[in-house]
């Protein structure tokens, strides 16, 4: 039934940019994290927060690819960075 209902929409070209862009938005947010643990790792720090925001990333990449699916708490692009923020300042 979701397959049919993708179907329906604006046709595979939209379709194929739009997954392309968010496919780039979730590489991107998982390169920042490896960048962020890697960093964490070498000042021997704990990196608890950085696990957590990869499971933020994972919920993006629901909300991205599969938005009937639903996810726990609101999350996109923009929440992300704020988050990102949060734990650059941290």
């Amino acid at each position: 039934m979701v397959a049919i209902h993708r179907c329906s929409g604006a046709g595979p070209a939209g379709d194929s940019a739009r997954d392309g862009s968010n496919h780039a938005i979730s590489v991107g947010w998982r390169s920042r994290l490896g960048e962020g643990i890697a960093r964490a790792a070498a000042t021997g720090e704990p990196a608890p927060e950085m696990l957590q925001f990869r499971w933020w990333i994972e919920e993006l990449a629901v909300a991205l690819f599969a938005q009937e699916l639903k996810t726990p708490f609101p999350v996109s692009a923009k929440r992300l960075e704020r988050r990102w923020a949060e734990l650059a300042g941290h």
